[in-house]
């Protein structure tokens, strides 16, 4: 009976962890979209540093989304 139980906890904790995964995917991408969309308005108006800045966090948000 325990190991019948334990193997329902297993189960739930591992939809738990690829849950909280597909979760994290989804705000990284969501991240890295409003990103680029700043950086392109931001390229507009000709706010080179910035512009620079929001590159970093772009290649940040991707480096965070292969390691998720």
């Amino acid at each position: 009976m325990q190991s019948v139980s334990n193997h329902y906890s297993i189960n739930y904790l591992s939809n738990v962890i690829v849950s909280q995964r597909q979760e994290r995917s989804t705000n990284i991408l969501e991240l890295l979209d409003n990103l680029q969309q700043i950086k392109c308005q931001l390229k507009q108006s000709e706010a080179q540093d910035i512009v620079e800045l929001i590159e970093k966090a772009i290649e940040q948000c991707q480096e965070l989304k292969l390691l998720n």
